[in-house]
């Protein structure tokens, strides 16, 4: 009902411009009877009964309640207005990728210094057999919800990071590496280049694999503490002896190094928040070159 200009698809029609039309919504409702739509032969007009009848209502109920438990219970999103919509098959493969993908920039957003440039990411595997850009869409919106105050959903995170500047290049390669799907992304800043890549475990968990070519296996979750040091005696020691000392229980840590006594990434995953105290003095243990606090 006003979306198309009634006069003007009359003239349209007489003139043989438009071949024949079919409405069910009009101007003015219900439409006249001297109508000159009504007169036209290559015109058809049905009642505009929309959801209005008590049969329609009930099934567009059972329709909402539908797609809110198959939302539920991980059969994939269907008319969405701000989630990518995929087809349930697709959705149900990529599901626990879109989590990861979310996972890996919100921790790729909080080690990095500087002003995002340019993200390259990734995709190699089984997972490039499909559409991948709900994976973009949703390291997009984990890179900028912990730097952004507004709103950021899978929909408008791209073009949010778009209008911030941000290049985003994707590449995709269908042969298996080290892991049978990964998503690894390098991250370029005003100051420095960073990468990360993730999989998912066994049990189809996100786990990140690899943090500046330093193997890792991280769970991404919950309250982290990203060390960068020295591989030298008795840094986890000293580590472990003050989460202990100031009651914080350590509920995962990984180690990667590239070489004995070179430099080496740890990752903590702890139960309690880092304060602002207890992270300077992780920073003074010695050997330890740089301390950060991840939170997803």
């Amino acid at each position: 009902g006003g979306i198309i200009d009634e006069a003007a698809l009359v003239k349209a029609i007489k003139e043989g411009k438009v071949v024949a039309a079919a409405l069910d919504v009009f101007e003015q409702e219900p439409i006249p009877a001297d109508s000159e739509l009504l007169k036209l032969e290559n015109v058809i007009v049905t009642p505009h009964l929309g959801a209005s009848t008590e049969e329609a209502q009930v099934n567009v109920a059972i329709e909402v309640a539908e797609i809110v438990r198959d939302a539920l219970l991980g059969r994939g999103i269907r008319n969405a207005a701000n989630y990518p919509c995929l087809d349930p098959e697709v959705a149900k493969s990529l599901q626990p990728y879109i989590v990861l993908c979310e996972k890996l920039g919100g921790f790729a957003s909080q080690m990095v210094e500087g002003r995002f440039q340019e993200l390259h990411i990734n995709y190699s595997g089984e997972i490039t057999k499909f559409d991948l850009t709900s994976l973009t869409m949703s390291i997009a919106k984990g890179i900028l919800s912990p730097i952004l105050k507004e709103t950021v959903n899978f929909v408008n995170a791209v073009t949010i990071a778009r209008e911030r500047g941000i290049r985003i290049k994707e590449a995709k390669s269908g042969q298996e590496g080290e892991f049978v799907n990964l998503v690894e992304i390098t991250i370029h800043t005003d100051q420095q280049v960073r990468t990360i890549a993730g999989t998912l475990s066994a049990n189809k968990q996100p786990r990140i694999v690899k943090i500046d070519g330093y193997y890792v296996e991280v769970a991404p979750f919950g309250e982290m503490i990203m060390i960068q040091n020295w591989d030298r005696p008795g840094i986890i020691g000293n580590l472990g002896s003050l989460m202990g000392a100031n009651k914080i229980n350590i509920a995962a840590m990984t180690f990667g190094r590239q070489t004995p006594g070179g430099k080496a990434i740890s990752v903590l995953n702890v139960d309690s928040p880092i304060s602002p105290d207890l992270l300077e003095k992780v920073r003074r243990i010695e050997n330890i070159l740089d301390v950060r606090v991840i939170r997803l």
